[in-house]
């Protein structure tokens, strides 16, 4: 593939077959400043188009980019355009306009919104909407254009295409290209070079290594980040849609696949990135089965359509290599210490998109000595390679220790977390800034565990758990070995997830009591301050729901804040007090409540809140000391007592027979209530199971009242830790349950799928969700008589005292308190709900708390092979026996949870299903 080459002339030698090198390529021989007797050559090491220009998805954005790429994206968009019109790109290269949607599904669902794509199976679709219409996206065949353009470069005068591996450059006495040693199949090859370009994608970085000096070579660091894809044909018709998908699959867990319908049939789905090495060509590339096989399991979860086994047919399962950048944004331009030596490479996702633009912009700065036709400056949107540099190093990570974002974040001893710290401020700056801006939170807390352990969990926008597909990008940070590991996972983060670096970000972040919180606090704030964050906010010592409260607030319009609170603890204390006092109006003074503060920063808020309501519910504190560290948490706190079925001792030395009592955890984010009966004085435990039911109950009952029973519907959710006798009760009168995996970020995302969802784990942590269509009735609803304005009334009230964000002990025990006032309840009467069945809990340590896998909401083992038909076995044994095993998100261990009809009766099948388990792992029973 070759035209004569002239060798008198210059010669512009450009490494790199893809469509980078190509459309540099083609619109350098398209230059009117070209001089005549100028040759160009395109070297490839293997084959045109071999890597992501022959396997990409081909998607095309006008308006999606952002800072430093903005004005490249909106020429390369418009030179597809002219291409496609000139040499007849639908026909040629599957060129087409088409409407790109941002789709939420859950198969698990039964939606009643429509589906806004007809192959979409109803009643999964969540919700959708436009990213861009068929005048801002559109879509290509990279191989196929690729190659294309190729041909029409070639048919110009003096090109060539060489199929070789370039190993050595020469320079002439001035420092410039003379030649360029090529290696081909038939031998090597030395071909003259006054101007090189390196376009070789992810192997740009390695090749200037190869080829330059080390000086000039630092300038041009690009590696690769592997992602998959696989292509199918599906044998019924598929709209010109390109989707980007958040997925609840089956088991409920969260995917986020790509699907590119193409005019062919067929359609591309990717996803799966991983940090496999790069290897040493495109023909080294394989892709991982697992991600293949996930890939799979996503498209036939999305659509029976693109089922393999079924209704489609495989044409590709593929991998390539992503060009990644040190800075985060593409070099294009001279490289600085090199003299006649360019680069066009580290364009990401986005290289197929941007080609033509990139072509256009080198053809410029190579001929005119700059670019013209868009600005391809790029320091405001690189990645603080400098200050990340010297940051990282004063925090490295620990040797032998591997840190995993779980269900409550990270969480672990104190003193190993500076690192962690460091790089979540990185990831929160990240998350941030993919959500233009928006105020991301950031909480130092290891909730009800030892006062020598320490953790941190990320808050989203509304107040919510961080999203989850972001977790294993926490986990990823936090264990990069080195500062370069570390900048090139955040290099090929912020490529995979398109993050504009040139948005604002803004996060806010608090601490719990604990003494290694200072230290953590420190390295959080070097994480913000290297990563540049403009707007940092430390709140100080406060409880977890008050920073989601926070959070949330701080997103919100001017409007709607008003509305909501301000954003500050002081706004949060001011909103409950208000709303309680309300609520409690007409009411008789309540007794005196016990309230233990696990010697933890519920303590502190408290503090703050009880001088406000007093006068309605006086409030004797105990567990206040948070000024001896080893006190928190220790024989007292809301796990205390749900764990040892008994009050913390300090409670013991006050309680009366009758009287009521809760305790909170270290951070203020789960109770549970608890009583001495009136008349024998045995303890009662009112847990997470008992709040609900009241909760629901009573809201149910509001509702009714206010005669929107047919407008809004309630529902429960639990996970399998809930007592059985609860989940009866509950749909004995007419509640629906739903039993879903453990973990919050489970039970919120389900509880919003019901009109008012309450939901809580038998820990004691929960809350009730309003919608907003439900807070939307209620604010313009008319009452037809007073006692529906009443209960209308009670019921926007609850909205205000309940922190919608997240479990809230405070906020939780004065609801409780107000559902008792209304019902004239004291614990006796709301614990006569319902006899809850004797149950344990125990911990085993094992191995490897990862080869046991659950389904069924966690409520059966899939792996160990064999071992749940044991566990079978032995709950036959015991009446009214129930039994799971389920791997710890927080801990090394394995939580075993049972249930029967005695006291003897579960203590003796938890033991038995503990031993069985400590048998399997030779593991240690607590």
């Amino acid at each position: 593939m070759a035209n004569p080459t002239n060798t008198t002339g210059p010669h512009i030698c450009i490494v790199g077959g893809g469509i980078i090198g190509v459309c540099t390529a083609y619109y350098t021989a398209l230059h009117p400043s070209l001089p005549p007797n100028t040759s160009i050559s395109v070297i490839e090491a293997t084959d045109v188009a071999s890597g992501a220009s022959g396997k990409a998805g081909g998607l095309l954005a006008e308006d999606w980019h952002g800072g430093a790429t903005a004005a490249l994206g909106k020429l390369s968009y418009r030179l597809h355009g002219e291409l496609a019109k000139e040499f007849g790109g639908e026909k040629a290269w599957g060129y087409r306009k088409v409407e790109t949607l941002s789709v939420s599904t859950d198969v698990n669902a039964k939606s009643k919104k429509a589906s806004p794509v007809d192959w979409l199976p109803k009643g999964t679709v969540l919700s959708s909407r436009v990213l861009g219409t068929t005048a801002t996206t559109s879509q290509v065949h990279p191989e196929l254009f690729t190659k294309f353009i190729l041909g029409k470069f070639l048919d110009k005068p003096n090109t060539s295409f060489i199929k070789g591996s370039a190993t050595s450059l020469s320079l002439s006495t001035d420092s410039t290209p003379e030649s360029l040693t090529v290696t081909t199949e038939t031998g090597e090859q030395t071909i003259p070079c006054s101007t090189l370009v390196l376009a070789a994608g992810p192997w740009t970085g390695r090749l200037a290594e190869k080829l330059l000096e080390k000086k000039a070579a630092t300038h041009c660091q690009v590696d690769g980040q592997r992602a998959h894809s696989i292509v199918l044909e599906s044998k019924e018709s598929l709209s010109a849609h390109a989707l980007f998908t958040d997925m609840t699959l089956k088991d409920g867990s969260s995917a986020e696949p790509e699907v590119y319908c193409r005019p062919d049939g067929t359609a591309y789905i990717c996803g799966q990135s991983d940090n496999e090495p790069l290897p040493a060509t495109t023909a080294d590339v394989k892709p991982s089965p697992t991600a293949i096989s996930t890939l799979h399991n996503q498209a036939r979860t999305l659509t029976p359509h693109l089922d393999k086994s079924a209704h489609a047919t495989v044409r590709a399962e593929q991998a390539c290599f992503l060009p990644l950048s040190s800075r985060g944004t593409p070099l294009i331009g001279a490289v600085p210490s090199a003299k006649n030596v360019f680069v066009a490479s580290g364009h990401s996702c986005w290289g197929i998109c941007n080609a033509p633009g990139t072509g256009k912009v080198m053809s410029e700065i190579l001929l005119e000595g700059k670019a013209k036709s868009a600005n391809v400056v790029m320091s405001s949107t690189q990645l603080p390679v400098q200050a990340l540099s010297a940051a990282s190093d004063r925090y490295p990570k620990p040797h032998s220790i591997a840190f995993s974002y779980g269900t409550a974040g990270f969480r672990t001893k104190g003193d190993t977390l500076e690192s962690t710290l460091f790089r979540i401020g990185l990831l929160a700056v990240l998350r941030s800034k993919k959500l233009n801006g928006q105020t991301i939170g950031i909480m130092i807390t290891a909730s009800h565990n030892p006062a020598i352990d320490n953790g941190a969990k990320l808050v989203d926008p509304r107040g919510e758990m961080l999203e989850a597909s972001w977790e294993q990008h926490a986990s990823l940070l936090a264990n990069a070995e080195t500062t370069s590991d570390l900048l090139k996972a955040l290099t090929g983060l912020i490529a995979e997830l398109k993050i504009d670096m040139a948005k604002p970000s803004r996060v806010v972040f608090g601490r719990d009591t604990r003494p290694s919180g200072e230290k953590l606090v420190k390295a959080l704030q070097a994480g913000l301050e290297a990563m540049g964050c403009e707007e940092p906010k430390d709140m100080g010592i406060t409880t977890t729901p008050c920073l989601h409260y926070m959070v949330k607030g701080s997103n919100l319009k001017q409007e709607a804040q008003i509305k909501y609170g301000a954003p500050s603890e002081q706004g949060y204390v001011q909103k409950l007090a208000t709303a309680f006092t309300k609520l409690m109006k007409g009411k008789e003074k309540a007794s005196p409540l016990v309230v233990d503060c696990a010697n933890g920063v519920g303590a502190v808020a408290l503090a703050k809140l009880s001088p406000l309501i007093s006068d309605i519910l006086p409030i004797q504190v105990i567990g206040a000391n948070t000024a001896d560290a080893s006190a928190l948490n220790h024989a007292c706190g809301a796990d205390y007592v749900k764990t040892n079925q008994k009050p913390p001792p300090a409670a013991l030395e006050i309680l009366k027979k009758g009287q009521r009592a809760c305790s909170l955890d270290g951070d203020a984010d789960r109770v549970v209530y608890y009583h001495l009966n009136a008349e024998d004085g045995k303890f009662r435990l009112l847990d997470g199971d008992k709040i609900a039911t009241l909760a629901a109950g009573f809201i149910g009952d509001l509702v009714k009242q206010a005669g929107l029973a047919d407008k809004l519907k309630i529902g429960v959710v639990q996970t399998a830790y809930a007592n059985g006798s609860s989940t009866q009760y509950l749909q004995s009168n007419g509640l629906p349950v739903r039993c879903v995996p453990t973990g919050v970020k489970h039970l919120h995302h389900a509880a919003e799928r019901y009109d008012i969802g309450v939901y809580f784990e038998a820990n004691g942590h929960g809350t009730v969700l309003f919608s907003d269509e439900t807070i939307d009735i209620l604010s313009n609803y008319e009452p037809r008589s007073p006692a529906q304005d009443t209960a209308t009334q009670n019921l926007l009230c609850l909205i205000d005292l309940i922190n919608q964000a997240v479990g809230d002990a405070i906020s939780d025990f004065l609801m409780v308190e107000v559902i008792l006032a209304h019902r004239r309840w004291g614990p006796t009467e709301w614990d006569q709900g319902y006899e809850d069945l004797p149950n344990r809990l125990v911990k085993v340590n094992v191995k490897d708390r990862f080869a046991f896998k659950t389904e069924d909401a966690e409520r059966r083992l899939v792996e160990p092979k064999g071992l749940q038909e044991r566990v079978d076995a032995i709950v036959r044994k015991f009446e009214k026996g129930r039994s799971f095993v389920r791997p710890s998100g927080t801990e090394d261990c394995v939580r075993v949870y049972a249930e029967a009809s005695t006291r003897v009766g579960a203590d003796e099948l938890a033991a038995q299903v503990a031993g069985l388990v400590s048998d399997y792992s030779n593991g240690d029973l607590f």
